[in-house]
């Protein structure tokens, strides 16, 4: 029985990198980048508009706790009254302006610093009732700065990505690992193996497997079983080719005893050949020559061979017997 060869089981990476494993990670970490990217821009575009959704409430609310009593103060002309009111609207979370104007468009009164980018404007009309009718008798503006806002965007930008580069860089190792261990390892000692490959040899190939899931063959278990029988095969094929060079070269030299004892017939018998300007006597030259036909060569290539291995025969001197198998 032929012996198996086993793989040892490798407790680190070690040696040369695996190709497919940093071909896997680069995937991994590429798709889980882009998609992290995705991800986040539509966290943050959800939680902004959440954000500015919540001063716009802050700002309705405004407008229902001081509307009627800034309208009440400036209908009675009492600044000190509506002054301390637009200061009370300006302590509020993310106000950082408002003012009073006319209904010309004159501004009357104004706390904090007005901004021209960045900001929620809500303009209300402040109207007072006088004899049954409503007038106008002003606008009110509050002015709510976004720059809280971007500020908590910024930082939960910062944690969502940074918690994703964590995740994915843990994911992408447990994945790498377990990659190499199941896969990667047994494909370069299946390929280490097919480089030294002897079909002479009794040894197959055989991988350490510890780490199974169930009993079902799976792929490296077919591609182990695959190259086993190959080997067999070519095993098997390299003991045929064998065995009929052995049968051929028995029949070569029964060839060559009879040539032998053709060529000693005819010397034997003298002849004469007067005609001839090299030799007094009949000589002949018998010439065997075996050859296997391909698909690139005919008749006439296997012809012009056998007269090109006869004349390279002759010149080797006459009354010869050569073989040339």
């Amino acid at each position: 029985m032929g012996g198996w060869i086993a793989m040892r089981p490798i407790a680190s990476l070690g040696g040369k990198a695996s190709p497919l494993s940093l071909r896997l990670l680069l995937v991994i970490i590429v798709s889980s980048s882009l998609l992290t990217l995705v991800l986040t821009a539509i966290q943050l575009a959800l939680e902004y508009r959440a954000d500015v959704e919540y001063i716009e409430l802050r700002l309705e609310e405004i407008e229902i706790s001081y509307l009627d009593s800034l309208t009440q103060s400036l209908w009675n002309l009492n600044e000190e009254q509506y002054r301390v009111q637009l200061k009370g609207i300006l302590s509020l979370q993310d106000v950082v302006y408002v003012e009073i104007r006319d209904p010309e468009g004159t501004l009357i009164a104004a706390e904090g610093e007005p901004l021209t980018s960045s900001a929620i404007i809500n303009r209300v009309r402040l109207e007072a009732e006088n004899f049954g009718q409503e007038i106008l008798i002003g606008e009110l503006a509050i002015f709510a700065s976004l720059e809280r806002v971007y500020r908590n965007l910024l930082y939960r930008g910062l944690v969502i990505l940074l918690s994703q580069a964590i995740k994915t860089i843990l994911i992408s190792t447990v994945i790498i690992l377990a990659f190499y261990y199941l896969v990667a390892r047994h494909v370069r000692f299946i390929a280490d193996y097919l480089k030294r490959l002897d079909v002479r040899s009794d040894e197959r190939l055989a991988l350490a497997r510890r780490w199974r899931i169930g009993r079902s063959k799976d792929e490296l278990d077919v591609v182990t079983e695959a190259i086993n029988e190959m080997k067999e095969a070519l095993r098997a094929s390299y003991e045929r080719i064998h065995q009929l060079n052995a049968g051929l070269e028995s029949k070569v030299a029964a060839r060559t005893r009879e040539l032998e004892r053709v060529r000693a017939n005819v010397e034997a018998l003298a002849i004469p050949h007067a005609e001839s300007s090299t030799a007094p006597v009949l000589t002949v030259s018998i010439g065997c020559v075996s050859e296997t036909p391909t698909s690139t060569s005919g008749p006439e290539e296997l012809v012009a061979q056998a007269d090109q291995l006869l004349y390279r025969a002759k010149q080797q001197g006459r009354n010869r017997v050569l073989c040339n198998p």
